[in-house]
């Protein structure tokens, strides 16, 4: 079972041709980022950002997979613990897009 922890519904083709959306649970999934000052470059401020925590707004049930951003995605292969059960939609070349390039369905999905 999917839960989607974007702002956004998210439509999955499956393999048999199908399409399946998934509404948004309410509960998004976002990640803290943790700035660190560096020297300047050529008078320009400059960081250096690392992830942080995850927040899912919602409690983890075993037996589910969470939609996430790509974002959250990222974090999470630096953190632990969730790397089962959290997916990101695959925008790249496989996505299904409309003439304006918006992306209709995937068909993929990214794990950790």
């Amino acid at each position: 079972m999917f839960v989607n922890l974007t702002p956004h519904p998210v439509t999955i083709r499956k393999s048999d041709g199908t399409d399946h959306t998934i509404l948004p649970s309410g509960s998004v999934a976002r990640v803290d980022t943790i700035e660190e000052p560096l020297p300047e470059i050529e008078g320009v401020p400059a960081i250096r950002r690392r992830w942080g925590e995850i927040q899912t707004g919602t409690f983890m049930e075993t037996g589910k997979t969470y939609i996430v951003s790509s974002i959250v995605l990222s974090a999470l292969r630096e953190s632990t613990g969730w790397g089962q059960c959290m997916v990101a939609p695959d925008t790249g070349e496989t996505a299904i897009r409309d003439e304006k390039g918006q992306i209709q369905a995937v068909t993929r999905v990214v794990r950790a």
